[in-house]
């Protein structure tokens, strides 16, 4: 199939792939987008294949945690698993292997970055919650964001080696490392953004009690 045909079938089934997105569920779907995967049969009800809704997640900029938060101890793995292959043969397919993963990651650190950013500001306006539900979402929020550091320093421990093995690394990796390092930084500051936003919605939260008390 190509990239036009697909974009016919998307067309010509958007009102199932629109119920699939906004229900999270159908009861039944085309063939045609069960045989190229688009859509999941799952039991006895029929779902969005997960790719497909990060697609739409990204392009709509709405928070998927699943990319946002994303295991980064998996890719990490992978890198210093192809870093070995390497070192034992110097073959240019790990080299290329190792350029694409690490373009990657900076790719997941560029959309993170950009996703935690949006996310923060969107619990600053956040207007229809209680101011209980917003605590614990920020709590949550700042608690997987805490988890990124050590994620952080073994992917740039791990590029730091990585631009000692071959010029070709560290021409690609002197590249990104001004980025890599804002993504970093940014990190420490969302927590601190993060941190101060908590205290001053338990302070409201406290006011609130009082007033409510007051007017008891």
């Amino acid at each position: 199939m190509t990239h036009k045909e697909l974009i016919e079938l998307i067309y010509k089934y958007k009102e199932y792939l629109n119920e699939a997105f906004i229900n999270n569920k159908l009861s039944s779907a085309p063939d045609e987008l069960v045989e190229i995967n688009l859509i999941i049969k799952v039991a006895n009800k029929y779902k969005l294949n997960q790719m497909y809704q990060r697609f739409v997640y990204a392009i709509l900029d709405r928070i998927d945690y699943s990319v946002v938060f994303q295991d980064y101890i998996k890719e990490h793995k992978e890198l210093v698993r192809l870093i070995n292959r390497f070192k034992l043969n110097k073959n240019e397919y790990y080299k290329d292997r190792i350029l694409e993963l690490c373009e990657d990651l900076y790719l997941k650190f560029f959309e993170r970055d950009r996703q935690i950013r949006k996310k923060i500001l969107d619990l600053y306006q956040e207007q229809t919650l209680e101011i209980e539900l917003i605590l614990n979402e920020a709590n949550d929020i700042l608690a997987q964001i805490g988890e990124l550091i050590e994620a952080n320093k073994n992917i740039l421990k791990t590029f730091d080696e990585l631009k000692k093995i071959d010029t070709a690394f560290r021409a690609k990796l002197v590249l990104l490392d001004e980025g890599f390092l804002e993504f970093v930084n940014n990190i420490h500051l969302f927590i601190k953004d993060l941190s101060k936003f908590i205290n001053q919605t338990k302070i409201k939260r406290a006011q609130n009690k009082k007033f409510l008390k007051l007017s008891n």
